[in-house]
């Protein structure tokens, strides 16, 4: 659909965000917009709102996970890199398996809304943690040094990545 950001392009976006302000507060910010996404679908009466909800708890996963992969890959050792990568990858979805008992239970006892209030409840709680003890994986150059995000992002389009970006937003 016209206007409609792709998922290969959301992925550039997130991955400029990181690059000009840090992989911490992006990490961050996906993990802040993810929880209000899922606490305020608990609170939702209609189909747009849910929808709505959805997306926007999506797009905070999408920025935590894929900027969570590339701090482990910028902390991991080469040996351990691979792994590192993949335990992130797959975390979520463990994450995902075994909180169906307790999704099973709060669904047969309470409705469909606590599960999001559960989720939502355990966001805000790892969110001082993840404040407290999450890292910068890198020093950002100083402000004048860097280039605007205008820059950086025609620097996609030169010659010399001009294929490699085509295909990554095609993809």
């Amino acid at each position: 659909m016209e206007g409609e950001l792709d998922s290969g392009a959301w992925i550039l976006v997130d991955a400029l965000a990181a690059d000009v302000f840090g992989r911490r507060p992006v990490i961050l910010f996906g993990v802040m917009l993810m929880t209000l996404g899922i606490l305020a679908t608990s609170t939702v009466t209609g189909i747009p709102g849910l929808a709505a909800c959805r997306v926007v708890t999506g797009l905070g996963i999408g920025a935590m996970v894929s900027t969570a992969g590339t701090l482990a890959i910028e902390y991991s050792t080469p040996r351990w890199r691979k792994l590192s990568v993949a335990l992130v990858v797959i975390g979520y979805p463990i994450g995902g398996a075994f909180g169906g008992p307790v999704v099973g239970w709060l669904l047969e006892h309470h409705g469909w809304r606590p599960i999001f209030l559960f989720g939502g409840a355990l966001t805000v709680l790892l969110f001082p943690v993840l404040w407290w003890r999450l890292p910068e994986s890198k020093a950002l150059p100083p402000r004048a040094e860097r280039a605007g995000a205008a820059g950086q992002l025609l620097a996609l389009w030169q010659p010399a990545h001009r294929r490699a970006t085509a295909l990554l937003c095609l993809m």
